[in-house]
């Protein structure tokens, strides 16, 4: 069993130092990116409202973040590439040759789902009535963001792989140049190009740049094809399926619970509501991300504890009350300074409401809970997530169901925190200080 020895149980050493180290490192880059972040999404935002009015950024932000619900693409496999990094495993470049396989044939059979839901017009009723009449030709614009999505499903294995690495700050510095070449996209599709139907691609199109230059310098130098990738398949497949599927039924869950509500919002409220949804996330999302990307850094760390058996329930218990601490600071700043941002650099006839207070609580809550999270990443412990996570998606999506058409945007949001603090967060916590005291 993934235990310590009895004499490290509660002990700190050099490795604890190093793993804050490595966090802050971490950290410092995301609030680069953080800051970078803040900047290009309102001036985006910005540009989209004027260009398409509040309603049409609305729809917009709904188009944009449809991939986010459609976590399954890599089929798992990228969480395979991290724990077997992670752990330093003589196969480890087996398993990224199989993974950067599986992920390719994966993105071209997306590519032909993705037009046929298309050019049925499955697509355009899935996105909903609030969507459709906010924006000319919302589901072609949809289906662009798609095909470029499913581009980087191969490509991403490139921070998958850092991150098995332990090199997150990597991965944070190519990410920062995501942001400006977005803009720059933007700029050029409502500027000199003058394609409006193509504009909502603008993050996609970066997405794809940045990740094929991260790919072409991290991921093709370690694969070699002229070994027999038959022979290989046969071997390795099997132990990689058994890493990857549980991962793959969590980011599907994940994605339920906290992706799908604008889809919800547009179905069963209003664009108003929409477009207040999107202003919350404009600013929660950036601000969600710094803890969730640092947390990825806890992952490939704990693979290693575990690896050698020297994790101990005080470092995990330690950081949950770094997370949960820190997120305060968040949560006393989306409450306080959310709305004034939104009016004051977005769109100053937005009214928020209690909104921004309701997204803090959903990040202290989402915060204290990653910590045993990334402990819990072994395949059993991954299954055993993966239950639990179906419990509180169903939790979620009777709640998003019952309080969305009164309450809206805040309805949504708290159909997504609920099922967290009160199932998901308490199991989640004492399964994983009960897997170290059992040793």
């Amino acid at each position: 069993m993934d235990c310590p020895p009895s004499a490290q149980v509660w002990g700190y050493g050099p490795r604890v130092s190093k793993l804050y180290s490595q966090l802050l490192k971490v950290g410092a880059l995301r609030l680069a990116g953080l800051a970078i972040g803040f900047v290009t999404s309102f001036y985006a935002a910005r540009l989209l409202i004027d260009a398409f009015g509040p309603s049409g950024y609305g729809a917009i932000a709904t188009i944009i973040s449809l991939p986010a619900l459609l976590p399954f693409a890599d089929l798992g496999f990228g969480n395979a590439v991290v724990n077997s990094y992670a752990a330093n495993q003589p196969r480890s470049r087996e398993v990224l040759r199989i993974a950067v396989a599986v992920t390719g044939v994966a993105a071209v059979g997306l590519i032909i789902a993705s037009s046929a839901l298309f050019y049925s017009g499955f697509l355009g009723e899935a996105l909903g009535p609030a969507v459709m009449g906010s924006v000319a030709n919302a589901d072609s614009a949809a289906y662009g963001i798609l095909l470029l999505t499913w581009l980087t499903v191969p490509l991403g294995l490139a921070y998958r792989l850092v991150q098995g690495q332990g090199r997150l700050d990597v991965a944070m510095a190519w990410q920062l140049l995501v942001p400006p070449i977005s803009i720059l996209a933007l700029l050029l599709f409502l500027g000199p190009l003058k394609e409006l139907e193509v504009a909502p691609t603008y993050l996609a199109v970066a997405t794809v740049i940045v990740s094929a230059c991260f790919f072409a310098t991290s991921v093709l130098p370690k694969l070699n094809w002229s070994r027999n990738f038959a022979a290989s398949w046969k071997v390795h497949f099997p132990l990689v399926l058994r890493s990857g599927w549980p991962s793959l039924l969590i980011s599907l869950m994940l994605a339920i619970s906290f992706q799908s509500g604008r889809i919800f919002l547009s179905h069963f409220s209003t664009p108003d509501q929409v477009v207040a949804y999107s202003f919350g996330l404009l600013l929660y999302a950036p601000v969600s991300a710094l803890f969730s990307v640092s947390a990825q850094h806890l992952w490939s760390h704990y693979a290693k504890e575990r690896a050698t058996r020297s994790m101990t329930g005080q470092l995990l218990i330690s950081n949950v009350r770094l997370y949960a601490g820190v997120s305060v600071l968040g949560f006393v700043g989306l409450a306080l300074c959310g709305n004034w941002i939104i009016s004051t650099f977005v769109y100053a006839d937005s009214h928020l409401g209690s909104l921004f207070t309701v997204f803090g609580l959903m990040l202290v809550v989402q915060a204290a809970h990653l910590p045993a999270a990334m402990f819990l990443t072994s395949p059993e412990h991954l299954r055993w997530q993966a239950r639990l996570l179906g419990l509180c998606s169903l939790l979620t999506i009777a709640l998003s169901l019952g309080l969305s058409p009164s309450l809206g945007a805040v309805g949504i949001v708290v159909a997504g925190t609920v099922p967290v603090a009160l199932v998901q967060f308490p199991v989640t916590l004492r399964k994983a200080l009960r897997v170290i005291a059992e040793c």
